[in-house]
């Protein structure tokens, strides 16, 4: 309808200043708005077109509104807009994007009957498999796939690198060999970012030297690694015990021309991080130079990497150092940071440092977290300070930090070695009044009845254990033989063993350990070799632990 303006002229919204307003409500996030101009719209006789439509829908999807789009796309038909190849790709793409792949599925079946300019090309085809490959549906995936290929259309790189990661993700490696090859059979070469993805899925799979090949084949396939190789092959071998790959590997990205090929500071931490486990702190120490001189500013990680080396070692000057050199570097160190340094002065019996530098947190705007407490509180149980444990315990809950199942643990684990095993029920109830006890709560306790020679009230807490909900695990088990073995009742060590392998609970070495440490021990040794021979034919293998046990009752190790 006309409406005279102060001007004289007689003024008529149209379809494009509709579209105008429409639009601004979308992207306002206030769509139901947008719908009634878009209603007032067509009772003035106008026609709306298809990027009216397509405006709508964006809409719907800001709102997360995904069985509306569906709504919305039957109007369109009904209107003579049928949505396009175009239209209903970006429509499955927001479903997915909204966390609906069953609605993307659901209006990707109807683009095939629409049919005409709506028919899935080969861009729908990969927006959807790769969709249900980032939502963990590999076999619509797959299925979708091979109907894609039947149809003709080619799979673009795309989705070739989503079907292999999708097999990767779930160590199914083998299979996207499958898919790479068949993509090489189908003359699309692979780019870098694929083979990382193989090369990752391989590490996984514990595949070291097949993880070396592939990267070394990376030229016949006439693909240059990326940083991103790099790092993920420095960060494979690294985990492996390959630091003398990694830092070659590290030597050859300063050799590549490529300027994206370059070291950065992930790649360095990971090294570093490596050298600290190994214990090679000069070589650690250099390669934070190295990286330092080369303008590549070390972060956090790196420094939280030799912070905890040198705290395990005891090294608490040097620890020290190195996080004031932190503050100076970023500002407060992180809380992360805070409670390496804790720990380490926790270590070392320094608890007046690790109390202050506790206190000092606050102060510098770092609030404490219950892992912080929970280290101090370990701090003090290993010192046997247990007032002074609670008194922590009783500040973490007035500062509104809640204690969790960790805190039970450390306080029950700390009186349970000073055999106040009483206490131990009196603790779980300050500390989680509504909760049971956990399972390991129950190992604990069972653990400290076991050491202080209760094994029959030991016994009785597993039963408590069961009608309190719990299985009780491998660990609860073992505490108990190995309880049996210390108080030489070695036949009902025996006994629980053999129920345990009745009941199909999985064993693992140390379980053996401790029944073959026993039956030494107790001059049992006519089983020793009969339990031996059991342990591998269950497919357990032996570790250092199970020899030097064997060695210490006279076995010769050639002999097993």
């Amino acid at each position: 309808m006309k409406q005279p303006s102060r001007f004289g002229f007689s003024l008529s919204p149209d379809v494009k200043l509709y579209s105008i307003l429409i639009s601004c409500c979308c992207r306002k996030r206030q769509v139901d708005l947008g719908f009634g101009l878009f209603s007032k719209m067509l009772k003035h006789g106008l026609r709306p077109h298809v990027g009216l439509f397509s405006v709508l829908i964006g809409g719907l999807f800001l709102e997360r509104r995904g069985s509306d789009v569906l709504g919305m796309t039957d109007g369109m038909v009904e209107y003579g807009c049928w949505p396009d190849v175009v239209i209903g790709t970006e429509i499955v793409k927001g479903m997915f994007s909204i966390g609906s792949p069953r609605l993307a599925m659901d209006f990707f079946t109807k683009m095939e009957k629409l049919g005409g300019r709506c028919k899935p090309d080969a861009i729908a085809y990969a927006t959807i498999v790769r969709g249900l490959c980032q939502n963990g549906d590999l076999d619509a995936a797959l299925n979708l796939f091979e109907e894609m290929t039947e149809k003709g259309f080619e799979p673009n790189v795309v989705v070739y690198h989503c079907l292999i990661k999708c097999f990767c993700d779930i160590n199914k490696v083998d299979l996207g060999f499958e898919i790479f090859d068949a993509m090489l059979e189908r003359n699309c070469f692979p780019d870098a970012m694929i083979v990382t993805v193989l090369i990752h899925g391989l590490f996984v799979a514990n595949r070291i030297s097949d993880a070396l090949d592939l990267f070394g084949r990376m030229p016949q396939l006439g693909i240059s690694p990326n940083a991103f190789t790099y790092g993920t092959i420095i960060k494979g071998v690294c985990r492996n015990g390959g630091v003398p790959i990694a830092l070659q590997l590290l030597r050859e990205m300063d050799f590549r021309p490529e300027s994206h090929c370059k070291p950065d500071v992930v790649i360095y931490s990971t090294i570093i991080d490596s050298l600290c486990k190994q214990g090679n702190l000069t070589k650690a120490l250099s390669l934070l130079d190295e990286m330092t001189c080369r303008g590549i500013s070390p972060n956090i990680i790196t420094f939280n990497s030799l912070l905890q080396f040198l705290c395990n070692k005891g090294r608490m000057e040097e620890a020290n150092d190195l996080f004031s050199r932190m503050t100076r570097r970023y500002g407060t160190p992180s809380v992360v940071s805070h409670n390496i340094l804790i720990h380490g002065y926790c270590l070392s019996g320094q608890m007046d440092r690790a109390i202050g530098l506790f206190k000092s947190m606050e102060d510098n705007g770092v609030a404490p977290n219950t892992c912080n407490y929970n280290t101090l509180i370990r701090g003090y149980c290993q010192i046997c300070r247990m007032e002074d444990a609670l008194g922590l315990v009783r500040e973490m809950i007035f500062a509104d930090t809640v204690p969790d199942e960790i805190t039970s643990v450390i306080l029950i684990d700390g009186y349970c070695k000073q055999g106040k095993l009483n206490e131990t029920h009196r603790i779980h109830k300050v500390i989680l009044p509504n909760n049971k006890h956990s399972l390991a709560e129950y190992n604990c306790i069972i653990d400290g009845y076991c050491s202080h020679g209760f094994v029959d009230d030991a016994r009785l807490m597993l039963v408590k254990m069961v009608n309190d909900g719990h299985k009780p695990n491998i660990i609860s088990y073992t505490i108990l033989i190995k309880g049996y073995c210390r108080s030489r009742r070695i036949d009902e060590a025996i006994a629980l063993f053999e129920q345990i392998i009745a009941e199909g609970i999985r064993l693992d070495v140390v379980s053996y350990n401790t029944l073959l440490k026993g039956l030494i021990r107790h001059g049992r040794v006519s089983y020793v070799q009969e339990l031996y021979n059991e342990m591998r034919s269950s497919g357990i293998f032996p570790n250092d632990a199970t020899f030097k046990i064997l060695i210490s009752g006279g076995f010769q190790r050639e002999g097993f």
